[in-house]
């Protein structure tokens, strides 16, 4: 109101494009080969150096440009999230000694972790995945169908724990325990149902953690083939000069491969199924379906190697014949999660189905008898 903008002013955001206009000029100005990226306030500028002392003067002069713009545009600079950063750890030294900004090998850019060879230490992740368990709680309280609360969750909960799984892998340990959480919440009655069963028959494949972090980064990598970012040639070069690194959209596809036991290359990739794809040009959805059958294969071979009743099933399922009688409407919502809790190899207690029925405990034919 200050700076003679009304609260909710819809152009305010026009307004302040303009002013982080002038910073990204500034900063070209200063730094002639460096870019940058701006997002309303929130802004990035990298530039690539074969020197590390060469690299620090112009971080230096791209940090002037924003102490000078906050000064003068009466801007305040985020003091938690403002940090200059690099991957050398002489450049990042020289810095120190330097620069108003701390320095850091990795930071954070529109709530993404950013880093070379480690995993970052910023901790979102871990608050990512508390995130995902506060509102699988409150979605575990909501009186609605399967279908619903299926939908809320992988909407609100999963994509929120699950957030930028195709640019940095989610260790394996925090995908375990968001697993349990959405299952929980979705599906509720957990009384010896099968996880695998319930994943892959009733649930939404984007509900799964596990499923999400073995679909996005594949598709990811198609993507960027896809919009011309980067060529299939380049990209499996990373592929074959990069493995077993511990951050970035190549890491994050290892995984892929890992959980859904997936063999090959991105260019020729093998499934546990026999299927060959070529991940880097076939369209998405095709993408998508082969990974997803590769997946749960390897899920359905742990089940049965847990559960033998279920050796039968080994490659996937047909979804729409499983679901087709509990699409109808004419049975009523308590019928349907009986019937779904049977074909998960699950059960209903006795102590449960009593307050289904209107004759309670009793025997619903003699009447007298506890049933």
């Amino acid at each position: 109101p200050t700076a003679g903008l009304p609260p909710g002013c819809p152009a305010a955001t026009h307004w302040l494009a303009l002013l982080m206009h002038c910073w990204a000029q500034q900063v070209r100005l200063r730094v002639p080969d460096a870019a940058c990226r701006t997002y309303v306030d929130d802004l990035t500028a990298w530039r690539e150096s074969g020197d590390p002392l060469e690299a620090t003067q112009p971080v230096l002069d791209m940090i002037a440009v924003c102490t000078d713009l906050a000064r003068e545009a009466k801007l305040v600079l985020n003091s938690v999230k403002s940090r200059s950063f690099s991957t050398n750890a002489d450049t990042r030294t020289a810095l120190a000694n330097q620069a108003t900004l701390p320095c850091t090998p990795s930071f954070t850019d529109l709530g993404v972790d950013q880093a070379t060879g480690a995993r970052p230490g910023t901790g979102k992740r871990v608050k990512r995945t508390e995130e995902l368990a506060t509102r699988c709680a409150r979605i575990q309280l909501i009186p609605a169908p399967l279908h619903r609360r299926d939908m809320v969750t992988h909407m609100s909960a999963t994509t929120t724990g699950c957030y930028a799984a195709e640019v940095n892998p989610i260790p394996r340990t925090q995908l375990h325990l968001m697993r349990q959480d959405v299952y929980r919440a979705a599906w509720k009655n957990t009384f010896r149902c099968a996880k695998e069963l319930v994943f892959a028959t009733f649930l939404h494949w984007r509900t799964d953690p596990l499923a999400v972090a073995v679909v996005d980064p594949l598709g990811y990598l198609q993507g960027a083939v896809r919009r011309g970012f980067h060529t299939e040639q380049e990209i499996q070069w990373i592929w074959e000069h990069t493995q077993e690194t511990l951050a970035g959209p190549i890491a994050a596809a290892e995984q892929s491969f890992q959980l859904a036991d997936l063999s090959g290359t991105l260019s020729e990739c093998s499934s546990p199924t026999g299927k060959v794809l070529n991940l880097l040009t076939a369209p998405l959805h095709a993408v998508r379906q082969f990974a997803l059958e590769a997946f749960h294969s390897t899920q359905f071979k742990a089940l049965a190697a847990r559960r033998t009743p279920f050796e039968a099933i080994t490659r996937r399922i047909d979804r729409w014949a499983s679901t087709q009688l509990l699409r109808g409407k004419h049975w009523g919502e308590r019928r349907k999660a009986t019937l779904r809790t049977v074909m998960a190899g699950g059960a209903v207690p006795q102590a449960v189905a009593a307050k289904w029925s209107e004759h309670g405990a009793t025997c619903p034919f003699c009447m007298q008898a506890i049933e």
